[in-house]
């Protein structure tokens, strides 16, 4: 009875995505029920006929109360098929099915042979391409679990592509592409995106469907048969935003803090955050990473008129002139707001373009400037001691100087004596 889980119709996961396809009393054929939490609902809410295959005798038992008939077995034996051969379904079922046998495309291409003509099969599959599992392999990691990912009853393993070709293969086609998300850190599998020493985690919050938990299509059996398409797979899950802190009083916390979604590939962000009478410090964080920032402008909006704001704190590393280098993963400008409440109705607008969002590249680029910084001082303390010690020079060339002027004084003294006494010599 492993998995005798109640079905969870509030968040946006794999089952809810699969009935949100399906039409009041329709004609089902449900591969691997368990112990029949879609099919209570697909009975009991929906109306539909559901006919069931299922390996778990006890489990399929438990679902047929809310089917109307029920094969044992394994699957890839086909004893389904010889049952319910002379039947024709609206929909095929194959809720995470798939990845629990050797041979899942030779299932689902016999499978297409019992739909009705626009009939649907519908899978779900997880993403052995996950952000997660990958990052325990380039830690030399593989631990099976007791369900998701890498449930220690998967035989079978899919990526985006792989599945894609397998549908392709068993002349199938796709009419709708859906997926459910989840970020590295909070799967199963105890990892982070941290974990990888040499890669940033920049790297995985943009690779294509490194957040994707599980890949949910709709398939048809002939092009001719799909009058709606849908493609809402989302190869990247937005993992970047900018975070606005307002201190009302109570002072600045996460709970309240509002939080808005970054598309990394816009040229240009520009946001207005409204300031209330009562709000006293103003945080703003245009990333949620390392980020190199240019600052376009930030100003005070109100009415019809707009003011640059030119005073406020930040906590970058570097800056040159507009442009903010901050290696920390928390980037922030404070404004204090006491001028700018004093203002009808304010509204702080923020104008600026991420030129770089990866820690590394910018701990590189901190490191370059800090060694740059660092030859720089060399530099001129190198300078400041070649000019001490040519003055140092200079003014023992002076003192020289000033000696030989001093004998020279004295020699031309004693010739001049010389010479006045060797006149008076011959006088007399």
């Amino acid at each position: 009875m492993k998995y005798n889980f109640d079905l969870e119709l509030v968040n946006n996961n794999s089952l809810l995505l699969m009935l949100e396809q399906i039409k009041r009393n329709s004609v089902i054929l449900e591969f691997g029920p368990a112990n029949g939490r879609l099919t209570k609902y697909l009975k009991q809410q929906l109306n539909c006929d559901v006919y069931l295959a299922e390996i778990d005798e006890e489990a399929g038992k438990e679902a047929l109360q809310y089917g109307k008939d029920l094969v044992v077995g394994d699957v890839e034996n086909m004893e389904w098929f010889d049952r319910y051969g002379d039947l024709r379904f609206d929909y095929i079922l194959f809720a995470d099915v798939l990845e629990h046998l050797r041979n899942p495309k030779t299932v689902l291409a016999k499978s297409k042979l019992l739909l009705k003509q626009n009939g649907s099969v519908i899978i779900s599959v997880p993403n052995m391409g996950h952000n997660s599992v990958l990052i325990d392999l380039m830690n030399n990691r593989l631990n099976y679990t007791n369900v998701g990912l890498l449930d220690n009853t998967h035989i079978h393993f899919f990526t985006q592509e792989s599945l894609e070709n397998m549908i392709k293969e068993c002349d199938l086609y796709p009419c709708k592409r859906f997926g459910t998300y989840c970020e590295a850190g909070k799967t199963e599998i105890p990892n982070s995106i941290y974990d990888v020493e040499g890669i940033s985690p920049e790297f995985w919050n943009s690779r294509k469907y490194g957040s994707v938990y599980q890949f949910v299509y709709e398939l048809k059996k002939g092009k001719e048969y799909i009058t709606e398409e849908q493609n809402l797979l989302n190869p990247y899950y937005n993992s970047f935003w900018a975070q606005i802190y307002k201190d009302n009083g109570t002072g600045m916390n996460e709970e309240h803090a509002d939080k808005r979604f970054l598309n990394l590939g816009a040229a240009n962000h520009r946001m207005g955050i409204s300031v209330e009478p009562d709000c006293t410090t103003l945080r703003f964080d245009p990333i949620n990473t390392s980020a190199v920032i240019k600052v376009n402008c930030f100003s005070v909006r109100h009415g019809e008129s707009e003011e640059v704001i030119t005073d406020f704190g930040c906590n970058a590393e570097h800056r040159f002139d507009n442009i903010y280098v901050f290696e920390t993963g928390d980037p922030m400008f404070l404004f204090n707001t006491e001028q700018i409440r004093q203002f009808e109705q304010p509204e702080i607008i923020v104008d600026y373009d991420i030129l770089c969002a990866d820690s590394l590249l910018i701990k590189k680029m901190n490191t370059i400037v800090d060694v740059l910084n660092e030859k720089a001082v060399q530099t001129e303390t190198r300078h400041a001691e070649e000019e001490t010690a040519l003055k140092e020079e200079i003014e023992k060339l002076r003192e020289e100087n000033s000696k030989i002027r001093k004998k020279y004084d004295e020699l031309k003294s004693e010739s001049v004596q010389k010479n006045n006494t060797e006149k008076f010599r011959l006088k007399k």
